[in-house]
């Protein structure tokens, strides 16, 4: 665990991130799978996507908007990991408009069919001839 350069920053925007650090450089750390921590009200933490729209796994942090940064405990860090790794795959992209329009234009035309064959059953409908006199 000792190995791994998994850091903690306070960004002068208020975000509180956990990251892997890939390289150090005088004006910026290129950091991979970010995320944001918070603070609960029982006083704990909470990990969430530091870019939840995002499928991107590295990030530069300049190094004028850190206000402090430091490594975390190994415990931090396998909690980190844990997370890190369970929240690989991204999140799917919204549906388009015209995908949920005719989502809801099946459901709907499925719930008419249901209720017509409910008030007219197929069943009980008999099958006349036409009768010419």
């Amino acid at each position: 665990m000792e190995e791994l350069n998994i850091r903690n920053f306070k960004l002068i925007n208020g975000d509180n991130i956990i990251a892997l650090v890939s390289s150090d450089n005088p004006d910026n750390y290129l950091v991979e799978r970010p995320i944001a921590v918070y603070s609960t009200m029982i006083g704990g933490y909470q990990f969430s996507p530091w870019f939840p729209f995002s499928d991107q796994k590295r990030y530069t942090i300049d190094k004028h908007n850190i206000m402090t940064s430091s490594s975390v405990v190994d415990s931090m860090k396998k909690e980190y990991i844990k997370y890190a790794l369970s929240a690989q795959k991204a999140f799917e992209p919204p549906e388009s408009q015209d995908a949920l329009l005719n989502k809801i234009t099946d459901e709907i035309c499925n719930r008419f069919e249901d209720e017509v064959d409910e008030v007219y059953p197929v069943d009980n409908v008999h099958n006349h001839t036409e009768i010419v006199h």
